[in-house]
This record gives structure tokens, sequence and C-alpha cells, in this order.
């Protein structure tokens, strides 16, 4: 083996990087949500010797944490004549009621974001 890993890259220390922080936000029991100050915190406490976390810039300019390009904002819907439909509790949630809307990050001010949450 003329070329392989061992006699062109130089031995060296492993680097722990904690990714978005120690989070994980697709775990129901997850320790941390990732890219929170609690996650990039705990990755610290926990070893890491750097941390890796994703930044958008809103409207206004102001860097934020924050990993996707959009956020997506649920509306209910209105009943067409006006009045509200009467839902059972257990569909109140259900994807038919809900509207989505997408929006970027880029178009929003830091003080709407904070709205949404």
């Amino acid at each position: 083996m003329e070329v392989s890993y061992s006699r062109h890259w130089k031995k060296r220390n492993t680097i722990e990087v904690g990714h978005r922080g120690a989070g994980n936000s697709f775990t129901k029991f997850a320790a941390a949500r990732e890219n929170t100050i609690y996650s990039l915190n705990t990755a610290a406490k926990n070893g890491a010797d750097y941390v890796e976390f994703d930044v958008q810039l809103t409207k206004d300019k102001v860097a934020i944490i924050y990993h996707d390009f959009h956020v997506l904002v649920s509306v209910a819907k209105r009943h067409p004549q006006g009045v509200p439909e009467v839902l059972h509790p257990a569909d109140m949630h259900s994807e038919k009621h809900i509207d989505y809307h997408e929006i970027p990050v880029k178009d929003l001010k830091l003080s709407q974001l904070k709205l949404l949450m």
C-alpha cells in the first residue's frame, strides 16, 4: 500500500467536537436540545475541545444560533364562512386543521422571532 492514511498523515491527538453542542433535538429523551446554551455548556463539561453550532442573521443583522434557514409557523385554519368549527379535542392539532407557513429567518427581526418562542 503505497498510499495509505498512516503513511501520509501525521499522528495527531483526537479532537472532540460537540456537534451543535451536546444536544439532540430528534430524540424524545434527549439530555439537552441542540443549539442551546445548555447544550454548549454540557459539551464543554463533558470534555469537548470545541463546539460547532449554526449561525443565521436576522433581518436586523443580529447573529442567532439556529440550524435552519427557515422557521415553520403553524396557524389554525378558519372556517370558510367565518364560523369556527367545533372540533373534538383529539382533532385540535391534526394536520387538516393547521396551515404551516415557512418564513426565512433573514426576513424576520429578532423581536419577531422572540414572539414565536
